[in-house]
C-alpha cells in the first residue's frame, strides 16, 4: 500500500493541552478574586498548570476547616 501524503498551508495549529481545562475558569477571574478547594494536592496541581500554561499568578493558603469540610486550601489571583 502506498502512503498517501498532502502538503497544506495556512492550516492553524490547535493550542497545545497540559493538564485539565477544567481551571480555565480562572482566566475570568480578576486580581485578587479567590476560590477555596478541599486537597492540597489539587491546590498545588492547579497552581502549577496555570502558571505554566495560562501565565497566571496565583497564591495559595490553608484556609482550615469549613462547614464540615476539611483540608481547605484558597487560592487568589495575584496577577
Amino acid at each position: 500500500m502506498e502512503t498517501y501524503y498532502k502538503i497544506e498551508k495556512n492550516i492553524p495549529m490547535p493550542k497545545a493541552k497540559y493538564g485539565n481545562n477544567v481551571y480555565d475558569f480562572v482566566e475570568n477571574m480578576e486580581v485578587g478574586d479567590s476560590f477555596v478547594i478541599n486537597s492540597e494536592t489539587k491546590a498545588n496541581e492547579i497552581h502549577k498548570y496555570l502558571e505554566k500554561v495560562h501565565k497566571i499568578k496565583l497564591t495559595k493558603r490553608f484556609a482550615g476547616d469549613w462547614m464540615g469540610h476539611a483540608n481547605l486550601w484558597r487560592l487568589w489571583r495575584v496577577e
